[in-house]
């Protein structure tokens, strides 16, 4: 009797949690349908608020559609640089987007003097999220086992020591690079910031309000280092680095 009571209060838990887990599904979808009708609608306001809310409270929901919609959302309100941050977020889940390219295209003409300057890191990075981590890690277990299988028939079988050693540098090689390409996808928009105002400076020291090194424009972006609080230390491309205040950037710490 004991026992049925025990499985029925598992069963009573169990049918719970199956039921929070879809009313919070079910909250996220309906989230982006209010958010959808509201662009529709051209209330960029309240659906910036419901994409961004799916984005923060629903991990899972990361993806290209939440992304982009967000840039839209931000370039259709004038904030270029939030623009810029979300549709390079965007860019990780579908590198070859035809309509994705072209909305980069007009922020980058909107932030540099030649558009062909962001494109050109548009261009360098899509083959990194080209290949999906899914399909990489299978790609290096079977060149493992390929090129194992390499070296035995041959310094084995044949005993061809030259063909033996060329098959292991080209497997330390070839998982090198698989190395390179994994930190390199895994590093792309994972610390940096956007500047989102039209104007902030760079200081030397968040402490010294004169200690200004340099002054950044919407747009901007760069690498993000510490964050020290109402200040975040980061990097330029050109290598300087400084502190720039948290309220005038958008950073991938929000998420």
């Amino acid at each position: 009797m004991k026992n049925r009571y025990i499985w029925m209060i598992f069963l009573l838990m169990s049918l719970t949690l199956a039921l929070y887990a879809q009313n919070g599904d079910n909250s996220a979808e309906q989230q982006f349908e209010q958010a959808v009708n509201a662009y529709s609608a051209n209330d960029w306001a309240t659906s910036y608020s419901r994409f961004y809310d799916i984005l923060v409270t629903h991990p899972e929901y990361d993806n290209f559609e939440v992304n982009f919609n967000l840039g839209s959302c931000c370039f259709k309100m004038g904030r270029i640089g939030e623009a810029r941050y979300y549709f390079e977020r965007a860019l990780m889940y579908k590198p070859f987007d035809a309509d994705l390219y072209h909305n980069l295209e007009v922020v980058y003409q909107r932030i540099y003097d030649s558009p062909d300057i962001g494109l050109q890191n548009v261009h360098s990075k899509r083959v990194l999220f080209l290949i999906g981590r899914q399909v990489l890690i299978p790609l290096l277990l079977v060149l493992i086992i390929l090129t194992v299988a390499m070296f035995i028939l041959f310094y084995v079988t044949h005993g061809i020591r030259g063909f033996g050693i060329m098959a292991l540098l080209f497997f330390l090689l070839s998982v090198t690079g698989f190395i390179w390409f994994g930190l390199q996808r895994a590093d792309y928009n994972r610390n940096v910031y956007v500047v989102k105002v039209q104007q902030t400076d760079v200081y030397l020291s968040p402490t010294d309000p004169g200690s200004v090194l340099m002054t950044l424009s919407e747009g901007a972006k760069g690498t993000v280092i510490e964050n020290t609080g109402t200040f975040i230390k980061i990097r330029i491309p050109d290598g300087t680095s400084g502190y720039i205040k948290r309220s005038a950037v958008i950073s991938s710490d929000e998420f």
